[in-house]
Formats: structure tokens, sequence, C-alpha cells
């Protein structure tokens, strides 16, 4: 199965950020009485193990460009309700507008062109599905900065 992902559109009070000596918890967006599921509804966008295929796709850059967000950078949520084998991380609606930025910015005739220089080892997608998964994410990371949310991405084996 991998490792899968799933991104959050959260405010900055449903989450709960902790250092390395007082790790703090991101509840369980599946339990019903979390903090994440208690307002009418968090938005959510499960990239399940495509994330790896968007991030090489987006240039597969590393920590400190904003279009790393899928394998790096942001704030740690270093334990998850949902298991030992999780994790997250935050990014703020000041970064998350950067982040936007960056997706837009992202050329669809880049994005086509990294599709046939997949690596081995990945999940391989045919041009359109990619295109149309990068809009979904560019779509899901623009509705937040318009609704003044940061992100989660949330990673779990």
């Amino acid at each position: 199965m991998g490792t899968q992902v799933t991104v959050f559109s959260v405010k900055d009070t449903e989450v709960e950020l902790g250092t390395a000596e007082d790790p703090s918890s991101l509840p369980a967006y599946n339990e019903l009485t979390s903090k994440i599921t208690r307002s009418a509804q968090t938005p959510m966008l499960e990239l399940g193990g495509r994330w790896t295929t968007l991030h090489h796709l987006l240039g597969d850059w590393g920590p400190g460009h904003p279009l790393a967000f899928l394998a790096s950078g942001g704030l740690p949520v270093p334990a998850l309700d949902d298991g030992r084998h999780s994790s997250g991380r935050y990014f703020s609606p000041t970064i998350t507008v950067d982040i936007s930025a960056a997706l837009v910015a992202a050329s669809d005739r880049e994005i086509t062109a990294r599709v046939t220089t997949t690596p081995v080892g990945i999940p391989k997608l045919r041009t359109v599905e990619a295109i149309r998964l990068i809009d979904r994410l560019r779509a899901f990371v623009g509705d937040a900065v318009h609704n003044g949310r940061g992100i989660v991405v949330h990673r779990f084996t």
C-alpha cells in the first residue's frame, strides 16, 4: 500500500502544534469527537499514493520550495491519533498563499513533459489524469486561501 496522503484545509484553531519536547496531536480526522471534524465539514483531498507522482510532476523540489509541500516543509504535527505510523505537517494560511501561487504558476506544459519521466517505483499517471489531479490540487489549495485557511499534509502507512 505504501505511504498515503490526505490534504486537509484547516483553521489555525483546529491544529495543535507541538515541539520535540512537547508533542501535541492533531485529532484523527475520522473520529466524530475530534476537533478537525467538529466544524461542519473539514475540506479534504485524498491523494493516496499518487502524492509521490504529483511531487515529481510539480518539479521534484527540495525543502524550502513552495512546491515541495507534499514531501517536506511546514510545521510538524508530531503525533496523530490514528496511529504511530502517521504524521502531519501544517502550513499556515500565509504559507498556503505561497503554495497556491506556485501551483498556479506551474505550467501544464512542464507538468505534461514530466509525465514521461516518472521514475520507476512511483505510480504512473496518464497525462490527462495528471493534469486533472493537479487542477484539483490547485482548486483545493486555492479554496483554502480564499477562506483564510492553512493546510495539513497528513501521511500514513
